[in-house]
């Protein structure tokens, strides 16, 4: 039961000790860019979904394991999130949109985002598949609409940090995510994904 309880003990400070390495990555790269670091808020991603806070611009992270780094350069966090929270539940019918022919699905969910979800988020089926069957170079019909999953983990209460940016111009805001996703490699973005994929 020590040895449990110590074994525990010690994955939680490793994962503090990471969240503040990251964190000092993240600082490093405002003040690089010129920026006084501003600090960010805790919250979860439903209470941003519930529109409690995120009404602003700015960067987010969804920081147990690593899991995403995004932004709202326009706009505001709460519209990301509205957008977040059918990859989180792989809702196809909701990230196709109408069910008809189309250019592209109403939400995308890219590849970086399926094998986190699948990783971290449901109990493991295998590869998730897209929500849309291509049928020309920019054409696209629904796919499988009906994906039963088990959630290993309440989405609601996924911890964030937000960093409220709104004084930030657009450019400002996006040139910091780009880097920081560098830097730190959340495991969803698209560049890790990109990295992860080259390497194998």
């Amino acid at each position: 039961m020590k040895v449990l309880i110590m074994t525990k003990n010690l994955n939680l400070i490793k994962k503090e000790m990471n969240l503040s390495n990251k964190l000092k990555i993240i600082k490093s790269v405002f003040e690089k860019q010129g920026h006084q670091y501003i600090d960010p808020y805790t919250t979860t991603h439903g209470s941003i979904f519930d529109g409690k806070c995120g009404n602003h611009k700015g960067l987010y992270y969804f920081y147990e394991n690593n899991f995403y780094f995004g932004l709202a350069a326009t706009g505001n966090i709460i519209e990301r999130h509205e957008k977040h929270r059918p990859k989180l539940n792989v809702d196809y019918r909701k990230l196709y949109g109408p069910l008809n022919i189309k250019g592209q699905e109403a939400i995308t969910f890219p590849k970086g985002w399926r094998d986190g979800v699948r990783k971290f988020i449901i109990e493991d089926r295998g590869i998730i598949p897209a929500s849309f069957i291509r049928i020309s170079k920019d054409k696209i019909k629904p796919g499988l609409m009906d994906y039963p999953i088990i959630h290993k983990v309440n989405v609601k209460y996924l911890k964030l940090l937000v960093w409220n940016l709104d004084h930030y111009t657009k450019e400002e805001i996006k040139n910091l995510e780009k880097e920081i996703i560098e830097k730190i490699e959340p495991y969803c973005n698209h560049e890790t994904y990109k990295k992860r994929n080259s390497i194998k």
